[in-house]
C-alpha cells in the first residue's frame, strides 16, 4: 500500500511539473520546436535560412518586429514561450504581461534589436561543440516585413555572434520588466 501510495505522489510531481498542453499562439510561421537537450551534432557553425536582409533604416519608417523566444533547457528542464507584442504585452503560456511603457518600451525593444544588427547575422544554429551542463536553449524567431529570421543558441555560448548574444539579452531584460 505504501508502495502505491509513494507511486502515487511521484506520478503528481511528474504531472505538476510538466509543460502546460496550450502555448500562446505567435503570428509567425511554426518552426520546429528543439529538444531541451543540445544536439551532439552542434558546433558553431550557423546553418544559413534566408539570403537577403532587409534594412529597415532605409525605408524610413520605424522597423516593426514580431519576436517569439522560445528558452528551454536550464536545471529544471523548462520549457517558456514569449511573443512581444508592439503594444508591450509579452504573452506567455500562463497569461499576458506588460511591458512598463507599453508601445514606447516595445519601440524602444525594436530599435535596441535593429541597432544591434542581428539582421546581419545569417539565420541558424549557434551552438557550443560542448552543450553540457544546464544551460537554456535560445530559439529565436524575428519577424520584419513578412520576412522570418531563425537562431538557436545556447546559453553562456561566447562562439555566437555578438549581435545575437545582445539582441537575446535585451529581450530577456524586457521579459524581466514586464514581469
Amino acid at each position: 500500500m505504501t508502495r502505491l501510495f509513494l507511486l502515487g505522489i511521484v506520478w503528481l510531481l511528474l504531472v505538476g511539473c510538466a509543460a502546460p498542453a496550450a502555448m500562446p499562439a505567435a503570428n509567425v510561421p511554426a518552426t520546429a520546436t528543439p529538444s531541451a537537450e543540445p544536439s551532439p551534432r552542434a558546433k558553431a557553425t550557423p546553418v544559413p535560412r534566408a539570403t537577403t536582409t532587409p534594412t529597415p533604416e532605409s525605408s524610413g519608417a520605424e522597423p516593426s518586429i514580431s519576436v517569439v523566444l522560445q528558452r528551454s533547457g536550464g536545471f529544471a528542464g523548462r520549457s517558456e514561450v514569449f511573443v512581444l507584442k508592439p503594444d508591450g504585452t509579452v504573452t506567455t503560456a500562463f497569461g499576458e504581461l506588460h511591458a512598463p511603457g507599453g508601445a514606447a518600451a516595445a519601440l524602444a525593444l525594436t530599435r535596441k534589436i535593429v541597432a544591434t544588427n542581428i539582421l546581419s547575422v545569417p539565420p541558424g544554429e549557434y551552438l557550443p561543440a560542448n552543450g553540457c551542463c544546464d544551460r537554456y536553449l535560445f530559439d529565436l524567431t524575428l519577424t520584419l516585413d513578412g520576412k522570418a529570421y531563425h537562431y538557436v543558441t545556447l546559453e553562456g555560448n561566447d562562439s555566437a555572434p555578438a549581435p545575437l548574444r545582445e539582441t537575446i539579452e535585451s529581450i530577456q531584460a524586457y521579459i524581466i520588466a514586464a514581469q
